[in-house]
Parts: structure tokens; C-alpha cells; sequence
């Protein structure tokens, strides 16, 4: 097949939202072969996509997660999209396995996946699973060893959700005094 374009057509797409699909002069942007994509993050009420760029490390992930077999998947030309409601909207950032590699991206705020016309490689997106995006947990997902994701967030924010600031912050935007609680926290999460 022949290879589609690289690129977004419409520039401001971050901007969109429902009240475009009735105004006749965006959707004469539409042409007949384009590409869709899916805005993710919080425009999609906190919908991202998992998006692996490795069958191998695709089949990896899933293996650990199988529930999300029954999530919204497109494929391109290797991996696929994996698209997920999840609990909040972490950064977009790189998916990489136990040697630095990178093998795919988060896709969430001020991204899109896209979803339908040619991948730059030539070949059609598929649909491989058209059921809902699941609900997920970004916390409970199961990685393999030595995986870094940008949604696991550092322990001393998780500690800081539960126990709040590590220390009391002054009109003036010093610190004040120390939240013993976080500080405890955080010892106990990283020695015991």
C-alpha cells in the first residue's frame, strides 16, 4: 500500500471538542483516506494510550495484564495501542524494558493515537479488539523486571498524597516546619 502522511493536518487539534462534529467548515477538513486520531488525557476524561512500538514486549506486557486483552486495540504496523480509562492523567513519557530500551510511549495529555486510515509504513490500522477501554488502576498494572514506565509515580509522591508535604510552607514560600507523618513515610517505603 502506499504510505500515508506523517503529520497532522489540523494544527490546533488539542483545542477541538464535541461541539466541532456540527460545524460544517471543521468537518470539511475530512478527507475521504485521511487518518483519525483519539485525543487522550484529560480532554478524553483520562483516556491514554499504552502504545507499544514491539510485538515481543506487547505479548509481555499482556501477559502480566491480561485483562487488557479486552481493551480497546488498534495495531499498525508492529505492537499496538492499547487504550485505557485509568484513575488519573500521568505525564506522557516513554515505555522502556530492563536495558533502557525504548519499546513504546504513554500517550496522555496533548497527545493523540491514531486510530484509523495508513500507517506512515504503508499499511492499514486495525482494529484488533473494538470493545470499550477498560478502567484501569495505573498502580495495580504488572510490569516486567527492570521496566520503566512514566506512570509509575515516585514514592515520595505517593507518600505526599497520603500524608501530605514533606514540610509547611510559609506565606513567604520558605519552609516551615517538617510533616513528621510524610517524613516517616518515606523512611518506612524506602528501608523497610
Amino acid at each position: 500500500g502506499e504510505k500515508g502522511p506523517k503529520g497532522l493536518l489540523m494544527k490546533n487539534w488539542p483545542d477541538f471538542n464535541i461541539g466541532h462534529m456540527s460545524n460544517p467548515k471543521y468537518l470539511g477538513h475530512f478527507i475521504e483516506d485521511g487518518n483519525m486520531g483519539v485525543m487522550t488525557g484529560w480532554p478524553s476524561n483520562k483516556l491514554i494510550g499504552i502504545d507499544f512500538d514491539d510485538d515481543d514486549a506487547l505479548e509481555a506486557f499482556l501477559d502480566l495484564n491480561p485483562e487488557l486483552r479486552e481493551t480497546a486495540t488498534v495495531k499498525g504496523q508492529k505492537g499496538a495501542k492499547l487504550f485505557v480509562r485509568t484513575d488519573r492523567v500521568p505525564k506522557n513519557g516513554k515505555i522502556r524494558n530492563e536495558s533502557g530500551k525504548d519499546i513504546g510511549d504513554l500517550l496522555s495529555d496533548g497527545k493523540q493515537g491514531v486510530v484509523h486510515g495508513t500507517h506512515p509504513d504503508g499499511m492499514k490500522y486495525q482494529w484488533v479488539c473494538e470493545k470499550p477501554p477498560a478502567s484501569v488502576d495505573l498502580d495495580s498494572l504488572e510490569l516486567p523486571d527492570g521496566w520503566t514506565v512514566p506512570w509509575i509515580r515516585p514514592v515520595e509522591d505517593q507518600i505526599a498524597d497520603k500524608y501530605g508535604r514533606p514540610y509547611q510552607q510559609l506565606k513567604d514560600l520558605t519552609p516551615g516546619k517538617l510533616n513528621e507523618s510524610f517524613w516517616a513515610g518515606l523512611l518506612y517505603a524506602k528501608y523497610i
